[in-house]
């Protein structure tokens, strides 16, 4: 999910991607200098692929 945050934009002007994690609005950890893509999750150390899915389980269920 590629979203602008709060009006900023990243490097070369793309826009910041916001954190996957269901009900985060955090920005998305900045791509590394080096390369890369841009990672999906905020800074935060639970949010991640795992607990992100166990919570649109949860959601789903109810």
């Amino acid at each position: 999910m590629v979203n602008r945050h709060e009006g900023n934009s990243g490097a070369a002007g793309f826009p910041v991607r916001t954190c996957i994690y269901p009900g985060c609005d955090r920005p998305a950890v900045p791509a590394h200098p080096a390369g890369g893509p841009q990672p999906a999750f905020c800074d935060r150390d639970d949010h991640n692929a795992l607990t992100a899915h166990l919570e649109r389980m949860r959601r789903q269920r109810g």
